[in-house]
């Protein structure tokens, strides 16, 4: 696709080893310079549940789309 590819990352809890947490960072607002668009990468049909408001909890995997300005 010539786009790059972003992907969720997880951890296991150190003080429950069988639950696993997503890592994350906060990004000082100062440090962002654009907004950019993600595109979910899925198999085969979606359910009806999935929609914008919740594709970011439901996918792991996303394109970064380098060809929007």
């Amino acid at each position: 696709t010539g786009m790059w590819m972003v992907k969720r990352s997880y951890t296991r809890d150190p003080s429950q080893s069988e639950r696993v947490i997503r890592r994350g960072s906060i990004i000082p607002l100062t440090d962002v310079t654009h907004a950019v668009e993600i595109i979910p990468v899925y198999q085969g049909p979606l359910g009806k549940d999935v929609n914008s408001g919740n594709s970011l909890e439901v996918f792991d995997d996303y394109f970064l789309n380098n060809f929007a300005d």
